[in-house]
């Protein structure tokens, strides 16, 4: 539900008005009262989280998605959505990684308790490289557990 879809965003454009309430409220007609706002990394947590605030029956996740494993070296780079990591030494990934758990981990413990109920998405993604490569990932995949 961070998903910018709901709020009638596609790939950058504006297609419809923001619609997250009529969805839920969608959700409510068929019987589903709980909610689980998955975030695949930090900014996500955050939107996530705020989201979670709307009803004791909304919860949250954080940390990285597989295909996410690049944001911890977005800002170090000075770039957008993709990044060519290889430009950084390893001590700098573990670095500018271990740096990016510790900002989890204060979310974490800033949070409402019970809000956050899980870790992840964890795993790894190798069928879309074009998020993220196999190394980044594999670094990612470690500290989430």
């Amino acid at each position: 539900m961070a998903d910018d879809r709901f709020e009638g965003v596609y790939y950058g454009k504006e297609c419809h008005a923001p619609d997250f309430e009529k969805c839920i409220a969608r959700a409510n007609m068929f019987g589903v009262k709980k909610f689980l706002f998955a975030a695949g990394h930090i900014e996500d947590a955050h939107t996530s989280y705020a989201l979670s605030q709307k009803s004791d029956n909304f919860y949250a996740t954080i940390g990285i998605h597989p295909c996410r494993a690049l944001e911890p070296y977005l800002k170090a780079l000075g770039e957008g959505k993709h990044t060519n990591a290889d430009k950084l030494s390893m001590k700098k990934k573990q670095q500018l990684l271990g740096a990016y758990f510790e900002e989890i981990e204060k979310i974490l413990a800033s949070a409402e308790p019970g809000k956050f109920v899980a870790i992840g998405e964890c795993g790894l993604d190798y069928d879309r490289y074009e998020y993220a490569d196999k190394a980044s990932q594999l670094m990612a995949f470690e500290p989430h557990f």
